[in-house]
């Protein structure tokens, strides 16, 4: 049995899994002000969410309740400002005491309205049309099971929350290696780069749940086919062994800020490379297009011509520079 403040204030708990307990409430105002608690995983026995339980959870993303899970009663502000609260699927029959059991819950409200009844039968059918976002958010999920389900539905990429398969997978208290190789493998990686609406990207959610034995296999293997292996497609040898090296850091970083730190940096590094690669993919074909033009009107008397003069008579120095930052924004937002 869990008393009622157990863990209030408790600005280091990151996750709370409750999943193999057998309680049928979290009592009063138990996870109340934990400040980086982000994902929590309920166990199905779970009947009432008591007054407060999870108020002012400012960082809290994913609630997890299993398949077979009994309706839940919601308490007097059992959520109240977790604005960050975009993943909870109740159960049918669920409902909510009051008005003020998801108050200042800003991305449910936006979503859903302000209405609590309204945000409930949403969050019963919360992945009802995005069954690739659903088998993300249970971890009972197998690789077989999602590479068939994106095999036979076409739905968007993004939920009404922004959120991307990737975003609900990581933000999940035991995100999947299988099901991870499934999204790289039948999604493009670029995705990974895709903000939702708590401008976090996937790997944010990873960073952040971090746990040594199973993150950080995660976190190679989706910068491995999101970076490495697409400077490696370019030839860029050197870029790509920099950043392999870089993953490699991040792994065995010793805290939360490092990894952050080194994340950032490893972000910026590898927009920097793209928009090198479209530079040079811009002048290349300004170069083949005035050579192929040469060709055409001077024959074999045309005039031999240095890189700098080249680059000049093509147009590069006006058409690089607008076709560049254009050429990246598209990169950035595919």
């Amino acid at each position: 049995m869990i008393g009622s403040h157990a863990f209030n204030g408790c600005k280091a708990l990151v996750e709370a899994n409750l999943s193999t307990s057998s309680v049928k409430e979290i009592p009063m105002f138990c996870f109340e002000d934990c400040g980086s608690l982000q994902t929590v995983s309920l166990p199905h026995s779970l009947e009432h969410i008591c007054t407060g339980a999870f108020n002012n959870c400012i960082c809290l993303v994913t609630v997890l309740l299993t398949l077979d899970s009994k309706p839940v009663w919601i308490g007097p502000g059992s959520f109240c400002r977790c604005s960050a609260l975009a993943n909870l699927v109740l159960p049918q029959r669920s409902c909510a005491a009051d008005e003020y059991s998801f108050d200042g819950c800003a991305m449910l409200q936006d979503r859903f309205g302000g209405g609590e009844d309204d945000i409930v039968a949403a969050l019963i059918s919360r992945f009802d049309n995005h069954p690739v976002h659903k088998l993300c958010y249970y971890p009972s999920t197998t690789a077989q099971e999602l590479q068939q389900c994106i095999e036979e539905n076409e739905e968007s990429l993004k939920d009404g929350f922004e959120m991307t398969p990737f975003h609900v997978l990581l933000s999940t208290i035991w995100p999947s290696q299988d099901l991870l190789r499934v999204l790289l493998d039948k999604f493009p990686c670029h995705l990974l780069g895709w903000k939702d609406a708590n401008d976090k990207r996937p790997l944010d959610y990873l960073l952040t749940n971090w746990t040594t034995e199973t993150s950080a296999p995660l976190l190679q293997t989706a910068l491995q086919s999101w970076m490495v292996d697409r400077l490696a497609h370019w030839g860029a040898t050197s870029w790509m062994e920099t950043m392999h090296n870089k993953v490699q850091a991040m792994i065995v970083a010793h805290d939360k800020e490092q990894r952050a730190t080194l994340y950032t940096e490893l972000y910026s590094d590898f927009a920097l490379y793209q928009k090198l690669e479209i530079t040079c993919i811009v002048e290349m074909a300004l170069w083949k297009g005035k050579i192929d033009h040469e060709c055409i009107n001077d024959g074999p008397e045309r005039q031999f011509m240095d890189r700098e003069e080249f680059r000049y008579i093509c147009g590069s120095d006006v058409v690089i520079p607008n076709v560049v930052k254009f050429l990246h924004t598209i990169c950035e937002s595919c």
